[in-house]
């Protein structure tokens, strides 16, 4: 039987990086929560707010919120490692945030409004 040679593939993590690294500051907005609008729209094409409709009833009136609303802001503040609702001011004073995960003001403030407000 012949001896058969084992070839050595690189790992991968030995080539080099698919970007480079730009030492200009960033003219855009930037945010360490810039992942959040992924964890969003997850949330939404999964169409998760209509089975919190379905399935969870807890308001007697209709107004304020709903309740996919108050669900869509709690996984939200989970995916930022929020502890508290004190961690949704946090959220809602993130520029990033602000002006690049929702468009508007608006938006960004229904969404991560807390519950508690």
């Amino acid at each position: 039987m012949a001896c058969m040679r084992r070839i050595e593939k690189p790992s991968p993590t030995e080539a080099p990086l698919l970007f480079e690294f730009d030492p200009k500051p960033a003219e855009e907005m930037l945010t360490a929560l810039g992942g959040l609008p992924l964890v969003v729209q997850a949330f939404r094409s999964l169409r998760l707010p209509g089975s919190v409709k379905q399935h969870l009833v807890v308001k007697e009136r209709q107004r304020g919120y709903d309740e996919a609303t108050f669900v869509e802001s709690f996984v939200i503040l989970n995916a930022a490692r929020g502890e508290c609702l004190d961690d949704f001011e946090r959220l809602r004073a993130d520029p990033g945030l602000e002006s690049k995960a929702y468009g508007s003001k608006a938006d960004e403030s229904q969404i991560l409004k807390s519950p508690s407000a």
